[in-house]
Formats: C-alpha cells, structure tokens, sequence
C-alpha cells in the first residue's frame, strides 16, 4: 500500500490555511495545517513531508 504525500501549511492566519487546504483538496496530498513556526516544528520532529507551504511574514 503506497503512503498518501503529506503537505505542510504554516500560516498565523487561519482564513489562509483555509484558501491553502481548498486548493490542495483535488491533489493525492495529506494537508496539516499549523498556525506557528513552533508548531510546525513539532510536527517536523513526529512525520515526514514531502513540501512546506510556509508564511515567511509571520511574527
């Protein structure tokens, strides 16, 4: 069984991750949405993804 590529978005905004998810929704991707650059770094230490949707202008 092949495994799902996972996606991950990182936004303070929520409405952006919002917009990020619904244009992934069509592709063979497993999105997980963070609203921190601390919470994407938790998620980076338990999974593997194959590419970061990443706000560079959060604070």
């Amino acid at each position: 069984m092949t495994q799902m590529a996972k996606a991950l978005l990182v936004d303070d905004r929520r409405e952006n991750l919002m917009a990020l998810e619904a244009i992934l929704q069509g592709l063979p991707v497993q999105s997980v949405a963070v609203e921190s650059g601390e919470a994407a770094l938790k998620q980076l230490l338990v999974d593997d993804f194959a590419v970061i949707l990443l706000d560079a202008q959060m604070p």
